[in-house]
């Protein structure tokens, strides 16, 4: 009941294209996430599995490449965003269709995140973690607490402030592609990304280290958009059949092992500032991520086995709310320490039986509770006998935005008074 309710509204896209293999694909991208951060809280090790014939595999690659995961969202948050304005003639003026896309957008991602934001607030009222201050929250609530080097109230929301960057510009970038200069969009995009970290670099080396981190922000990460763009143009304009698809697939997950490979293998090469291989390292694999969700979209029988099948679908729904949610769990585990004197692979499995658990659970009814209503809210609006909220969606945000900041403010005042009355 639950899975086919979530899939009914999941498949109501601006675009009218809805693929399963494409939601498996944001399940790859999830669990290779959850898989490095695992990894992390079990401090890491070879992660042997035995096969048969006396064989072994270490996922050790895999899982420290887990980050890789994110880089596959951007990609198809540029493949998905751009479908709609590629496949339906222009309605209205371009004000008009980028303010839609806009409140589209909010309704989407902020419920979710916003209701994360609440939870964590509370916990850190319990000592969960460092209060946040009203401006840190303010930061959060809009997604600019990267603007000035603020770190993330979790980890994982490095992602965010950059995604939300790609959605400012995307409609501004969109007459390139329906202008077929798909190859204008394709150099200057790299070409601005390169001379980006050349800046960085000189910056970093000058005596300001810390100007490196700017490589996470959206000019550091903008090739993966670019490369999701692209391959929305192509599929579109190409049309790719199952067995091509099937073979670009095959191809991309080629690639990105040997990318993989030769990354761990040759670290300081890529990692070296001087070195003309750290430049053209990461358009490389953004191109091999764009080709992977290009075969992906075109669903041939192997795309549609290893991507399309019920449990990734299902993955693939929840992964927002599963990206937002791990790394709590996963957080409060570590601070437990409950994993002393176990062997790295034991550390893992232990790990994993006892937080895979509530984070499905707390994913599940995040969708579920907090993403649904408003996705319903989004592809059928609110009739005049609805609600205030359903008839004014953004607005409701924006409220709940502008009370997270309150309560944060509220949080700390209370705190610094029963600290003096200490």
């Amino acid at each position: 009941m639950f899975f086919q309710k979530s899939l009914e509204i999941e498949r109501q896209t601006t675009s009218g294209l809805y693929l399963d293999t494409l939601t498996g694909v944001r399940a790859v991208a999830v669990l290779w996430t959850l898989l490095l951060h695992m990894w992390g809280i079990t401090r890491g090790g070879e992660l042997v599995v035995p096969l048969p014939l006396g064989l072994d595999f270490s996922i050790q690659t895999l899982a420290a490449s887990g980050e890789w995961g994110v880089r596959i969202f951007f990609v198809l948050s540029g493949f998905l965003l751009s479908l709609p304005y590629l496949t339906k003639p222009a309605m209205g003026t371009f004000w008009q269709r980028t303010r839609r896309f806009y409140e589209r957008r909010a309704v989407r991602i902020l419920p979710a995140y916003y209701a994360l934001l609440l939870v964590m607030l509370y916990l850190c009222l319990f000592g969960y973690g460092p209060l946040p201050s009203a401006s840190y929250m303010l930061g959060h609530v809009l997604f600019i607490n990267s603007w000035w080097a603020e770190p993330p109230i979790r980890g994982v929301f490095w992602s965010l402030p950059v995604e939300v960057c790609f959605y400012l510009v995307l409609p501004f970038l969109i007459p390139l592609l329906q202008a077929r200069r798909w190859g204008w969009l394709l150099v200057g995009s790299f070409l601005l990304a390169f001379l980006f970290r050349v800046v960085l670099r000189h910056y970093a080396l000058a005596g300001h280290p810390r100007l490196w981190e700017l490589a996470f922000s959206f000019l550091g990460q903008m090739e993966y958009f670019m490369a999701g763009m692209l391959a929305a143009h192509w599929h579109l304009h190409r049309k790719p059949n199952g067995r091509a698809g099937d073979a670009m697939l095959v191809t991309a997950v080629a690639l990105t092992a040997l990318e993989l490979q030769w990354f761990f293998k040759h670290p300081e090469k890529i990692m070296a500032w001087f070195g003309p291989i750290h430049y053209a390292f990461t358009p490389l694999i953004a191109l091999t991520l764009g080709l992977f969700v290009l075969g992906a979209a075109a669903g041939g029988s192997l795309a549609r086995w290893l991507l399309g099948n019920r449990a990734m679908v299902f993955l693939g729904t929840i992964s927002f709310s599963l990206y937002l949610w791990h790394t709590v769990f996963m957080d409060a585990f570590e601070h437990a320490r409950l994993l002393e004197g176990l062997t790295s692979w034991n550390r893992f499995v232990v790990a994993s039986l006892y937080l895979l658990p509530p984070i499905f659970l707390a994913s599940m009814a995040s969708y579920w509770l907090v993403e649904t209503p408003f996705l319903r809210i989004r592809h059928h609006g609110g009739g005049q006998d609805a609600g205030w909220i359903a008839r004014y969606p953004v607005r409701a945000l924006a409220w709940a935005g502008a009370g997270l900041v309150v309560l944060a403010a509220l949080a700390n005042l209370a705190y610094g008074i029963n600290h003096v009355g200490s």
